[in-house]
């Protein structure tokens, strides 16, 4: 009797479990996909990830992925990230908004003067920005910069990617404009 009716509810179950279709395009909410086998819990960033692994070009999910990038305060990231949707599907109101959004965060900290250490906390444990800061290239115009050089600064940032590791730091909040 009892084998019976657990034979029903694994027929029941196997019935209403997700399709390939449905797991192939995660949600972007934390959520949990039940095989017959395991439970998987998976968080947005890796429902994101999991999505761009099965198609690269799946512009809903470059987006979430800058959104979670915005709000984790990683705003370099989240540039990037926007920008690579951009690049993919140009007219793209979800990537459009989300660049706006992050380029008036960017702007708005560093005008005000004021230092977000959450963020610069962020920016400082990224591998990325930490190879940029130990660039003796880059170190040298920070200097020019903060020395009160400016002619060297411009000359520096005429470079289009002196330019990009600069404006990096700057939106990743290691760097301050005044």
């Amino acid at each position: 009797m009892i084998q019976k009716k657990i034979q029903k509810k694994l027929a029941m179950w196997h019935v209403n479990s997700p399709s390939p279709s449905d797991v192939a395009r995660p949600t972007f909410t934390p959520c949990t996909i039940i095989t017959p086998c395991t439970t998987i819990t998976t968080t947005p960033s890796a429902a994101c990830e999991k999505a761009l692994d099965l198609d690269p070009k799946y512009v809903k999910a470059i987006a979430r992925k800058g959104d979670i990038e915005f709000l984790r305060k990683e705003y370099h990231k989240a540039l990037e990230t926007y920008q690579k949707g951009l690049t993919i599907e140009p007219d793209n109101k979800a990537c459009k908004d989300g660049l706006q959004k992050t380029m008036r965060m960017v702007n708005s900290s560093t005008g005000s003067g004021e230092v977000d250490k959450e963020r610069a906390a962020h920016g400082m444990a990224d591998p990325e920005i930490q190879a940029i800061l130990r660039d003796p290239v880059v170190n040298q115009v920070i200097q020019d910069l903060s020395g009160g050089d400016q002619a060297a600064g411009q000359r520096a940032m005429a470079d289009p990617v002196m330019s990009a590791k600069i404006q990096k730091l700057i939106a990743a909040g290691v760097l301050q404009t005044r």
